[in-house]
């Protein structure tokens, strides 16, 4: 939310691999993309697990989104009970000229019953 000029998202999704499991595909969300252009998403489990590898960008320069909205949806599977949750790492929000744009990444925290 309150973001000007969003050109990309890259960031890392990390889960304890041990009480939960990533169901993908991830899902884009319409904010990057809410007027038009077309984005690139992609969204990898690192392959050892506990990790999600994301990138999303806007296509052709340009001006990049302004406003709030949904950038991804993931969906998760519980594996065991337990104290888990999910943090951002290398995290930012890019500018049309790759600058980087103030953002924050909150740390969310999950228990799995």
């Amino acid at each position: 939310e309150n973001v000007s000029g969003a050109a990309s998202i890259p960031f890392h999704l990390r889960f304890n691999k041990q009480e939960i499991e990533f169901v993908p595909p991830a899902q884009e969300g319409s904010f990057m993309r809410s007027d038009g252009v077309n984005t690139v998403f992609l969204a990898n489990d690192s392959g050892g697990g506990g990790e999600i590898i994301v990138g999303l960008s806007r296509m052709g320069g340009g001006d990049g989104m302004s406003g709030a909205g949904i950038v991804a949806t993931f969906v998760f599977q519980s594996i065991a009970p337990g104290d888990c949750g999910f943090a951002f790492t290398g995290a930012s929000v890019k500018n049309s000229q790759a600058g980087n744009l103030p953002a924050s990444f909150s740390t969310v925290s999950v228990r799995v019953q």
